[in-house]
């Protein structure tokens, strides 16, 4: 598929989504129904790799498609290693084929993955990617659709930014800042109602660290032009991507944020229990 005039292949971004225990459940559908249409509506092709799918042998057969630009989704992972679909090792350190990261971008939601894993990529051709150099904690609500949960949207909209940005033209330097504010601005959002929540918010930005070339772009060129924007948890559309997030905070967030009526709230991570 051609984008604009014709002159070059529509981008496409490989969205890992394993969906096995709490934290990947949690996930998944946030990959799935809410990235990769944001992503298909700014002309950027998501292909999914979804739920016993999302293993190396996949994975690395996908990514022999050079079309494919970036390398997102979420997964457990440790120092030296990223896995998929019940601990799948995907990527570990100095243990897969340069080709499959060359020039690429790599940012999984994945825990203590900037300790090793990514330095080394770079090292290997990665053109840019994000990294947590620590855990990565997020917090949901039991017994709530995901899509639905406000409280694990303040993680997963702050976190895609980065990929949407990317998708809008703008480079990684760029994507990743917007995507700390993002985080950042959650964390006003709570701060008052739950100030834990808050601070988790903040410690996953600061610990998300930037790899590789921050004029590294998804996009070549003139970014088209975004699609419609589809509210996640009702069927509201808008053109506009600044009224689409007043809409999500003033029918959605903000008549939930009663003291009051909170439910229990969960704290999950994504480590990995391999060790390397």
């Amino acid at each position: 598929m051609l984008r604009g005039g014709g002159e070059s292949p529509m981008p496409k971004a490989l969205i890992i989504a394993p969906c096995f225990e709490i934290a990947t459940q949690e996930w998944y559908p946030w990959l799935v129904y809410y990235l990769a249409p944001q992503l298909k509506a700014r002309g950027v092709e998501p292909v999914l790799v979804q739920g016993d799918k999302a293993t190396r042998e996949n994975v690395w057969k996908l990514l022999t498609d050079e079309e494919i630009r970036a390398i997102l989704g979420v997964g457990h992972g440790n120092d030296n290693v990223y896995t998929g679909q019940n601990y799948d090792e995907i990527f570990v350190s100095c243990q897969y084929p340069s080709e499959t990261i060359r020039n690429r971008c790599f940012a999984p939601v994945s825990c203590l993955v900037g300790r090793g894993l990514l330095p080394d990529m770079v090292e290997k051709g990665l053109g840019c990617g994000l990294g947590e150099i620590t855990v990565y904690v997020f917090y949901f609500q039991p017994g709530v659709d995901p899509l639905q949960d406000w409280v694990l949207a303040l993680f997963t909209k702050s976190e895609f930014v980065y990929a949407i940005s990317l998708a809008e033209g703008k480079t990684s330097g760029e994507a990743h800042a917007a995507m700390i504010k993002a985080y950042y601005d959650a964390a006003d959002k709570i701060r008052d109602i739950d100030p834990e929540i808050a601070y988790t918010l903040e410690a996953d930005a600061d610990n998300r660290h930037h790899f590789g070339d921050p004029d590294w772009k998804l996009v070549e060129g003139p970014p088209p032009a975004p699609g419609k924007y589809i509210c996640p948890w009702c069927e509201w559309s808008t053109d506009e991507p600044h009224l689409m997030k007043d809409h999500i905070w003033n029918m959605h967030i903000w008549p939930e944020l009663q003291p009051c009526w909170l439910p229990r709230f969960i704290r999950k991570i994504l480590g990995c229990p391999i060790k390397r």
